[in-house]
């Protein structure tokens, strides 16, 4: 939930992440390798599915913070809230 505030506070974060340098220099890139210890841990504890890729982490983060550029950070992380648990009002 932490995502949410910290990208209200780091406003223009996206857009450099959104240039495209070389694949091995990106901050995607770096973004994802120093994540991938933490994705695999929330994979076998089973707070996150086998399937998500950090790739996609990351890509979601990115998509909050751009949407959240000129919001508050309770905002932000209001949304980031909705991501997370869904919107589904029942689990299924």
């Amino acid at each position: 939930m932490r995502a949410g505030g910290y990208n209200a506070t780091t406003r223009g974060l996206v857009a450099s992440l959104l240039q495209e340098p070389p694949e091995d220099e990106s901050c995607c890139a770096m973004l994802a390798a120093a994540g991938e210890p933490l994705r695999h841990r929330a994979v076998d504890e089973g707070a996150v599915r086998p399937d998500v890729a950090m790739a996609d982490l990351v890509t979601l983060v990115n998509a909050i913070a751009l949407a959240t550029e000129s919001a508050t950070a309770t905002e932000a992380q209001r949304l980031m809230r909705l991501a997370l648990e869904g919107v589904s009002p029942t689990r299924r």
